[in-house]
């Protein structure tokens, strides 16, 4: 019996191979040995990653890589994304809370926003201005119906805002903290729908805590 080790067989079978004298033997008996090379190289390339792939918590890796979030599934429904952890009080109920927000569809149009610098961005029916808009379409920017672009206050947990907004500040989040609300349409305003909002519409609630006492 043999005692020699698999690869040192596989290449005294490559020297024999490529000491054959007629060319195309030589091709047709290499073939299946490079596949076995090749084969070889690429899982070991996959297993290295990929540049730029991001972690959980959402690391970017080296190439800057867009940030993957983990989405957050409450048994009411409601989902949330934490884009930043808050460092200040946490948002108990009771507590009189302002907030900034951006609300969208699900198709991505805006339909209230208390932060100027996002309604720059879409024109008064809610839609995004392309990145190529003039000057002249900006003028037709976002406009709130004529409200003033600050933040809202109210009370949270009393039923002063949809059910969607008292659930979503309250659990675990803190005064800083920025996330995004995903909220299902009886959280919402259900089959009636309101102004721009459809019936039946999930609503997409960008916040960010500013203060709380």
């Amino acid at each position: 019996m043999s005692t020699l080790s698999r690869p040192t067989r596989s290449l005294r079978v490559l020297i024999v191979i490529t000491q054959h004298r007629n060319p195309l033997r030589r091709l047709f008996f290499l073939l299946p040995h490079l596949a076995v090379t090749l084969t070889c190289v690429l899982l070991a390339l996959s297993a290295c990653g990929t540049p730029g792939s991001t972690t959980k918590d959402g690391a970017a890796g080296s190439m800057h890589a867009p940030v993957k979030y983990d989405t957050v599934t409450l048994m009411t429904g409601l989902r949330y994304i934490e884009y930043q952890q808050g460092t200040g009080t946490e948002v108990r109920p009771g507590m009189k809370v302002s907030v900034d927000y951006a609300g969208y569809l699900t198709n991505g149009r805006l339909f209230d926003t208390s932060i100027d610098s996002v309604a720059r961005k879409y024109n008064r029916d809610g839609y995004a201005f392309p990145p190529n808009a003039e000057a002249a379409d900006l003028k037709n920017r976002f406009d709130r119906g004529g409200y003033p672009f600050q933040p809202i206050e109210f009370v949270v947990g009393k039923g002063q805002v949809i059910r969607g907004w008292d659930d979503g500040l309250t659990t675990n989040m803190r005064v800083g903290g920025r996330r995004r609300l995903i909220i299902p349409p009886d959280m919402a305003y259900g089959s009636g729908g309101s102004g721009a909002i459809p019936p039946n519409a999930t609503l997409i609630f960008d916040v960010r805590v500013i203060s709380a006492q």
